[in-house]
């Protein structure tokens, strides 16, 4: 009778040894030690080698990144590669200065330093708490009643000078007042803004080495946000027209002028006699004269049509202000 046995076994192997050829379904197994990106993972919390110089193509390449253990993706975000001592201030995670990197320094004697966790060091300025306005201070509380001294115009006034902003030259305070004298005796600028520089701005720092922004502005004077407009006064933008508001004093909000409903925004051609809409700047400064100021258009269409209405010879034409 014939033995099967060895050639069953070796069948059996055979098939044992093809079996391990087959390619597995490439599923997302996070904390397996491998990165693999057939399934999507960009790293593994247990490779480190997979996710620890992800911030080294970042702002922030001294820093540690590190790996989503739920979704194995590279968490190389501001925040995580943020790190104090890399010379790079971080508003955003509670830093004021970083190394050398200070950018603020006494108002008066003295040298400011930077701590080991980021914090503005004015121990070493000119005396500051002694209840007396001392060279270079702007206030001195003294920490009493919670700091309240008396209010001071962010913008100045034609007795003093203005606060210092974090954009000395180009942004100077426009708006606020504050009443609050911080430990370092300056003034605490959360009041402070930038409403009525005649430029509609976003958010902007109102702190000198700190993180407090500004509320984004809609509006400033006669500049005004179009998409917020639209939005907010669809039957205006239907016609091609604007809203017929002026703003706020905060900059943060509009309310409708004496008129009608729409009117025509500024660099559009003037409307004729008799026409129900008007400029804008009619409304606005109802004391002017002259709403319309020619321009000069290029010929052959050469501003593309926007302002001419398509190819033309050149000529003058007569736009809102």
């Amino acid at each position: 009778m014939r033995s099967w046995g060895p050639a069953l076994a070796l069948a059996v192997g055979a098939a044992a040894g093809n079996a391990c050829l087959i390619e597995l379904d490439h599923v997302l197994a996070c904390g397996d030690g491998y990165a693999d990106p057939l399934a999507g993972e960009e790293c593994d919390p247990l490779d480190e080698d997979s996710f620890v110089g992800a911030c080294a193509q970042t702002s922030h390449p001294n820093g540690e990144a590190a790996c989503d253990p739920k979704t194995c993706k590279l968490i190389k975000t501001a925040e995580q590669c943020a790190k104090c001592g890399d010379g790079i201030i971080d508003f955003e995670v509670g830093e004021e200065c970083d190394g050398s990197n200070i950018g603020v320094g006494c108002w008066g004697d003295g040298s400011t330093a930077c701590t080991n966790e980021c914090k503005i060091d004015f121990s070493a300025c000119a005396p500051c708490g002694n209840k007396v306005l001392d060279p270079g201070e702007e206030c001195d509380g003294n920490g009493t009643d919670g700091g309240i001294v008396l209010p001071r115009n962010c913008a100045g006034s034609p007795e003093e000078e203005p606060l210092r902003s974090p954009f000395i030259m180009d942004f100077p305070y426009t708006s606020g007042t504050a009443a609050t004298c911080l430990p370092n005796c300056t003034f605490d600028r959360t009041s402070c803004g930038y409403c009525g520089n005649g430029v509609r701005n976003d958010a902007l720092l109102v702190s000198l080495g700190g993180s407090t922004l500004s509320m984004p502005e809609i509006c400033d004077g006669d500049l005004f946000d179009s998409e917020w407009l639209a939005n907010e006064f669809p039957l205006c933008e239907q016609i091609g027209a604007q809203a017929n508001v002026e703003c706020a004093a905060n900059c943060l909000d509009v309310s409708p002028r004496e008129g009608p409903a729409c009117c025509i925004p500024k660099n559009e051609a003037c409307p004729a006699d008799g026409d129900s809409l008007r400029c804008c700047y009619e409304y606005a400064h109802p004391e002017a004269d002259d709403y319309c100021f020619p321009v000069i258009l290029p010929p052959n269409g050469e501003d593309g049509g926007e302002s001419s209405g398509g190819d033309t010879d050149g000529g003058n034409a007569n736009v809102c202000r």
